[in-house]
């Protein structure tokens, strides 16, 4: 099929009110709305034509979205699934093992916040933002401190991700300010330096529980970020992917954003609206079980799977959310009451028999497990409130994130706030573990009982002002 026919038949599928969309093939125009797809799911196939017939390229490497066939790709009920509420999701039904470790509090590793956990065979990394503590993984006992913060030559601005080469024993500490991989060796000394990326180039990641900035897998480093306004930078890559000589890889677009970039750089130099009016985006999520790896970016509705060798994204899974707002009101950065009545998929995390999924949907976070064999999406959720925020006067949602119940040692519901390809980690505070009821736990029947008098022992001694404790669930 030539341009020109091909173009035509898009244009008579999409009808609706005008507005460019700009493939990254600049030379190809089509005049029509993206806002239509996300009203009419049977158009998700032709959206898919779209990528594939235009790839998305970097450099001399060609990194692109391509079809599936239709039976390849699940289709997910998720407003189904809202309705489908049960009472609980139990940890045992996707974990096989779990960990207590309780972090030494010391006068050197007293920390505020946790932005990333990684998990080695004998250690734990945490991005304490302002400094990378490692503890052993057994006792939990302070280890050392990696890197420190300052503008020198072996320091780093702050941290924004983290990643370990176990093989090395190196130590990745990624500083967004200035772009920069600064490595060290496990034991804390400097190894050298390295630039990722332009300095002066925004890769600020995702504002959410884990750091979405800064990732190390599979000898890959890579970057995830939200939409970069405040640079003046032409290329929106959502993620990138480098070697460890620094080659690029791939880059990955947001396929939302794939025509609207006139309206992004818009709002770059349009200093009036630059708070309430922003063109705002959050950085993609990245999922890893086994060797399966998935994407899904801001508030789409496809989960894509990577191939680690051809370097690809191919739709998996179709999020089915209902009706979808249009493409400006989804990134808007202040939203009006009615859109909290839209349904987004913020997260997911994948089991071997199981997808779960954490959607966002009026005063309600809910926790979806879809069910790879049956087909089948059930869902447990948690109630808050839309606010108002004091500074910006910009509405947001407060809702506790479900958990699942512990019923392998106990105590207090679990949630996976850090993930790796065998393992989910969560951090419980030391305000929420005091107000167990220890004579309750030690009265429940749970399924390993060693690790609930663990846990007790630990909570015997605990003190307000502890570090938490960080519990590891490996995966069935």
């Amino acid at each position: 099929m030539n341009p020109k026919t091909f173009i035509s038949l898009i244009t008579v599928l999409w009808s609706g009110a005008c507005s460019s969309i700009v493939i990254p093939d600049k030379s190809l125009v089509i005049e029509k709305d993206m806002s239509i797809y996300y009203k009419n799911i049977g158009m998700k196939y032709i959206f898919y034509i779209l990528i594939f017939c235009f790839p998305l390229s970097c450099n001399n490497t060609t990194s692109r979205l391509k079809p599936n066939s239709q039976s390849d790709i699940d289709t997910i009920s998720i407003t189904q699934g809202l309705k489908n509420q049960i009472e609980e999701f139990k940890l045992s039904d996707v974990v096989k093992e779990i960990e207590i470790i309780p972090l030494e509090t010391c006068p050197k590793s007293i920390f505020k916040f946790i932005d990333n956990i990684i998990v080695t065979e004998n250690d734990l990394f945490v991005n304490a933002r302002i400094s990378v503590l490692r503890f052993d993984r057994k006792t939990g006992l302070f280890i050392n401190q990696i890197g420190s913060r300052g503008q020198g030559p072996e320091e780093f601005i702050s941290c924004a991700g983290i990643g370990v080469n176990e093989t090395l024993k190196n130590v990745y500490v990624f500083s967004s300010e200035d772009n920069r991989i600064q490595i060290y060796s496990f034991d804390g000394s400097f190894i050298s330096s390295k630039q990722l990326l332009l300095k002066g180039k925004t890769t600020v990641g995702s504002q959410h529980e884990e750091n979405r900035t800064y990732t190390f897998w599979g000898d890959k480093h890579m970057l995830r970020r939200m939409l970069p306004l405040s640079d003046g930078s032409k290329d929106f890559w959502s993620v990138q992917m480098q070697d460890t000589s620094g080659n690029i890889l791939a880059k990955f677009y947001d396929p939302l954003n794939i025509g609207f970039e006139k309206e992004m750089r818009k709002k770059q130099i349009d200093g009036k609206n630059t708070v309430y009016y922003y063109w705002t985006e959050d950085s993609p999520v990245f999922n890893r079980y086994k060797n399966s790896v998935h994407f899904l970016f801001d508030s789409n509705d496809t989960i894509y799977k990577f191939n680690n060798q051809s370097y690809v994204l191919k739709p998996h899974y179709f999020l089915d959310c209902g009706v979808r707002p249009s493409v400006s009101s989804i990134r808007q950065l202040s939203k009006d009451r009615s859109f909290f009545d839209y349904t987004f998929v913020k997260n997911m995390w994948e089991t071997k028999d199981y997808l779960f999924l954490l959607a966002e949907h009026d005063r309600y976070i809910s926790l979806l497990r879809y069910d790879k064999v049956s087909k089948e999406t059930v869902s447990i959720r948690a109630e808050g409130e839309i606010k108002n925020s004091p500074v910006m006067q910009i509405l947001y949602r407060e809702v506790p994130v479900p958990r699942f119940t512990n019923d392998l040692s106990g105590g207090l519901g679990f949630f996976p706030y850090f993930q790796n390809e065998h393992q989910w980690i969560t951090m419980l505070d030391a305000e929420d573990l005091l107000e167990i009821d220890l004579n309750e736990l030690e009265q429940d029947n749970l399924i390993f009982p060693n690790e609930r008098d663990q846990l007790i022992q630990v909570l015997k001694r605990m003190k307000l002002d502890d570090n938490p404790i960080i519990m590891i669930a490996t995966l069935k």
